[in-house]
């Protein structure tokens, strides 16, 4: 995507030296940490830090020297102290910085450097900064220094490069590129943020992460359950989210908040009436201590910028908390948080951020019937959604209601099945596309456990009628066009409605793509089903499970082209970007375009080079909307996605884009950028309705839920999440066509290019 970069002025500098005198270190800043001497020597390669390969480097990427080429330690050509870093032939070497808590107005990166054995070679010392929505089609570009070298050795020179620190970066690349140098040497590295060392601002030890009381399990079992305790389980679990994305020594990672509500989880659970429960909470947060408020106020015209507020009024229910904790909440609402980091707040896939993020754990080896880490999942995952979900006012049931809701499930599921099962109906609870519950185990015994069967190989889809009818098969025993109506002697739709509980997907037609596949399965050696087959209902054994056939379907766009040799037909999910544009270029003049996206799209970007040939102006395609750091929950808009440019050679013939509930994300974004051409139309059925970035985070006992965590809009803020893209000509295959082996999405969209 085309995400916001900042403007980046870059320094070319034709000689060699080092450029004015280094501020005087102050006092102020960060307070030195512990890790802060090793942090220093590390940076000037006096430990023995690995060098890690790009793709080999650890998660998470906090701060690491990262290698491309041969680079090794040296301990006999050095500028200071023990080791230098040698450098053979073409090498990139840079220090990797998490600058999320870096604040300040400019950048002084300095060292030494020395060479031999080289002519005409290029040393290129650079400061890369990347904001937390990088661009790989759009880089930033460094600040740099060049030297160019002339003569086949030198001895130990400096070098120092000064650079304004961007708003909104987080991460900076300290690096050195060589060219044609056969060896080169660095030594003495410094960076500083002002006239601090950076060292100060490097975090890599978090208290939090050094808490270990319940790494072998949290040994809760809550005997005596009643109402009374669900709503305690449910005020704490409330409470313990909000403290945990918005209470300043919780969010700077100084506190293990996982153990903190297995400490608190007993006691809360058991008090016996309103009183003293507020009494246990309002101890429990005034021990974290006491911090800086503010008052977060947001004017009517910026309000146009946000996507969604977070409602935190339950935290003045005079019902639930007395004035004193209804006090300390407020407090907690109003305090100073950091604009770029949040320790425990979900990043998306994608930037730095991503790389860097650590907080939850998975605890791997805990197993199922813990109670205190069951009650963990499901707090950690409401909370999850709470405050790191766009989306959540678009569930079908209001998450407020989801909490109290699985409780008393949670305390009582008597097996792991069961368990895994109510964790897959809690996930379909977002009703988002993107939504994904990864786990390992067995789902026997559960009301799901059709998801582990064998599954007979065809493809299933839902006719205009709402059918299911075969629309591809691998052998001889079915045929195109049969309706399934039952299976091993239950209603088809009987068996649907079962699954749908459990199935995540933004609406009816992603939810029925998302099970039609699990529907023709079985735990025996055959498939019993009946079929209409032409008008004619019969029972079928169905007993060759193997894919021993190319499928039969409908005729293929490469049928359609040869008989309408006027028309351009292009699949975005088998083509790539550069192909597609070649394509459209060598046909301008052709009548019309078919872009089919009911697979997903297969380079990234191919809408925005199609853009520039399809459309005679610059247009906004989208909206995008994230994460509001200092007050979790809240989404803002930081950028609009622009697509093409003043064009009068642009394709002038009809486009036409084929979706239906396959087109998902990419695919829906990509439907809308080629919506934008003069003479579109989006033909098809309701898309999958998966707009934004997808992250995931783990849940005790190894298991991973993904689901969308940065949200895309058509302008002004229209919906095509859940809803999907904006369709123009409805059309869903029926049976006749399957039949006449017709593709019914084709064949509207040659009509309307002839129309």
């Amino acid at each position: 995507m085309k995400y916001l970069i900042y403007p980046i002025c870059t320094f070319y500098f034709l000689a060699c030296g080092y450029i004015g005198p280094q501020q005087e270190r102050g006092q102020i800043g960060p307070p030195e940490r512990p890790e802060s001497k090793y942090i220093i020597k590390e940076m000037k390669f006096e430990t023995d830090a690995q060098l890690y390969y790009v793709r080999n480097a650890t998660v998470p990427w906090v701060s690491k020297w990262i290698r491309y080429g041969n680079v090794r330690k040296d301990s006999t050509d050095v500028a200071e102290g023990k080791y230098s870093l040698q450098l053979q032939d073409n090498c990139d070497i840079y220090y990797y910085l998490d600058a999320s808590r870096i604040e300040g107005d400019s950048l002084i990166f300095s060292g030494k450097y020395k060479f031999n054995n080289t002519q005409k070679g290029k040393l290129f010392f650079y400061i890369l900064q990347k904001d937390r929505y990088e661009s790989s089609d759009h880089p930033p570009v460094p600040d740099s220094l060049i030297i160019q070298t002339n003569i086949e050795n030198s001895d130990w020179k400096s070098f120092i490069i000064r650079a304004k620190l961007k708003p909104g970066i987080q991460e900076i690349r300290f690096g050195l590129k060589t060219e044609n140098i056969k060896y080169a040497w660095i030594d003495d590295w410094d960076i500083q943020v002002d006239s601090i060392p950076v060292y100060r601002y490097i975090k890599v030890r978090y208290p939090a992460e050094e808490d270990r009381e319940f790494d072998n399990g949290s040994g809760i079992y809550l005997k005596e359950v009643s109402p009374i305790t669900y709503q305690n389980l449910d005020i704490l679990g409330r409470v313990w989210g909000f403290l945990k994305y918005y209470h300043p020594a919780i969010i700077d990672g100084d506190i293990n908040w996982d153990y903190e509500l297995l400490r608190i989880l007993p006691e809360a659970a058991h008090a016996k009436d309103k009183k003293k429960l507020n009494k246990i909470l309002y101890n429990w947060i005034e021990k974290l201590g006491d911090f800086p408020v503010t008052s977060y106020k947001i004017t009517a015209n910026d309000s146009l910028f946000y996507s969604c507020f977070i409602d935190n009024s339950w935290i003045n229910n005079e019902e639930v908390f007395s004035e004193e904790m209804i006090r300390m909440l407020d407090k907690v609402k109003n305090a100073v948080r950091h604009e770029k980091v949040n320790y425990y707040t979900i990043p998306f896939a994608g930037g730095a951020r991503s790389r860097n993020f650590r907080a939850e754990k998975s605890y791997d080896h805990i197993n199922w019937d813990d109670q205190g880490y069951r009650l963990l999942s499901l707090f950690r995952f409401w909370n999850v959604m709470e405050y790191n979900f766009p989306y959540k006012y678009l569930t079908n049931k209001p998450w407020s209601k989801v909490l109290s809701e699985y409780i008393p499930e949670i305390c009582s599921v008597d097996t792991q099945s069961q368990y895994l099962a109510l964790l897959m109906k809690l996930t379909a609870e977002i009703n988002d596309s993107h939504g994904r519950f990864g786990f390992k185990g067995s789902l026997q015994g559960s009301p799901v456990e059709r998801l582990q069967y064998r599954r007979y190989p065809v493809v299933l889809t839902e006719t205009d009628k709402g059918e299911f009818c075969v629309e591809n098969v691998y052998n001889s025993e079915l045929q195109l066009g049969d309706i399934i109506l039952s299976i091993d002697g239950k209603p088809i739709n009987e068996i649907f409605d079962e699954l749908t509980p459990y199935i995540v997907a933004s609406n009816r037609q992603s939810l029925s793509r998302n099970i039609r596949r699990f529907l023709m399965s079985t735990k025996g050696t055959s498939l019993n089903v009946e079929i209409n087959r032409n008008g004619k209902v019969t029972s079928l054994a169905l007993k060759d499970f193997s894919r021993n056939k190319i499928a039969t379907g409908v005729k293929t766009m490469a049928n359609y082209e040869k008989e309408n040799q006027d028309i351009l037909f292009l699949n975005v999910g088998t083509t790539t970007a550069d192909d597609l544009v070649t394509a459209v270029k060598k046909n301008m003049s052709a009548k019309g375009i078919v872009f089919d996206l009911r697979q997903y799209p297969r380079t990234f970007l191919s809408f925005a080079k199609l853009a520039d040939i399809l459309l005679p102006d610059t247009v906004v395609n989208l909206w995008f909307s994230s994460q509001d750091l200092t007050f979790p929950g809240n989404y803002k808009k930081y950028n609009e996605r622009e697509l093409g440019f003043k064009n009068p050679n642009y394709f002038k013939g009809k486009v036409a884009i084929l979706v239906n509930e396959h087109t998902q994300s990419l695919g829906e974004m990509t439907a809308i950028a080629l919506s934008r051409a003069p003479q579109a139309a989006v033909i098809g059925s309701t898309t999958a309705g998966a707009d934004g970035n997808v992250t995931s985070f783990v849940l005790p006992g190894g298991m991973n839920v993904s689901y969308t965590v940065f949200s895309a809009y058509y302008p002004d803020w229209v919906l095509c999440q859940r809803t999907g893209v904006k369709i123009d000509i409805h059309a869903r295959p029926s049976v006749k066509d399957f039949l006449e082996r017709k593709d019914a999405l084709i064949e509207k969209a040659i009509e309307y290019i002839r129309q």
